[in-house]
């Protein structure tokens, strides 16, 4: 067994960068709205950031198309299907932003916080793209998860949100207890979370 703490793997940051944009466009989101006064000019600003980081991480993840590599112990990966499936997600999150940048002032809900919550669902979603791993799948899922049930109840004076937020809710406990207890009953069996190394002794067992 390799020695992680005398002997660190190598880490080669360029195969999350995108991952990066987006959650550092999540933080200064958040930080401009703490440290500005609410108005329009508010409001322009975080969707100017808001569009400028997601098609900033566009065209990295662009950029990145063509390369094969792992890192961080083999939980991030970095292939053609993680790139296509990424740049889905950001351009998601880039209409959206078009869709929200007058819609959610008008509805009288906090704009900054929106474009937040929005960019942490991204990246939730960024990471379960981009990993081999179940530790690093549900980590993904559970934070997108968080902040989708965050915005289903983000119009909070409307019965409706607060209703949907209640089933998501519900329906996500439900969901995660037997998503735990798969990545359990898998990792019981095969004594591994990588998902190559899961398939291979899988495998392995079948022959036997």
């Amino acid at each position: 067994m390799p020695d992680l703490i005398n002997n660190p793997p190598q880490i080669d940051w360029v195969v999350l960068l995108p991952h990066g944009i987006v959650l550092a466009l999540a933080l200064l989101t958040l930080i401009y709205t703490m440290f500005t006064d609410e108005g329009t000019e508010r409001n322009i600003g975080l969707t100017v950031l808001s569009l400028v980081g997601y098609v900033g991480a566009i065209i990295v993840a662009l950029a990145l198309n063509g390369r094969y590599q792992t890192t961080f112990a083999g939980m991030a990966k970095l292939d053609d299907m993680a790139v296509f499936l990424e740049v889905t997600l950001l351009a998601a999150a880039l209409l959206t932003v078009f869709i929200s940048a007058t819609t959610v002032p008008a509805m009288r809900m906090p704009l900054g916080e929106f474009y937040t919550l929005l960019a942490f669902s991204t990246l939730g979603g960024m990471l379960v793209a981009a990993t081999v791993d179940l530790v690093m799948i549900f980590v993904g899922i559970e934070l997108s998860s968080l902040s989708v049930f965050v915005l289903a109840a983000f119009a909070k004076r409307q019965r409706e949100s607060i209703e949907a937020a209640l089933k998501y809710f519900l329906l996500s406990a439900f969901a995660t207890a037997i998503l735990l207890y798969g990545m359990a009953w898998t990792f019981g069996i095969t004594g591994s979370t990588n998902l190559p190394e899961i398939s291979t002794r899988l495998t392995t067992y079948q022959d036997h």
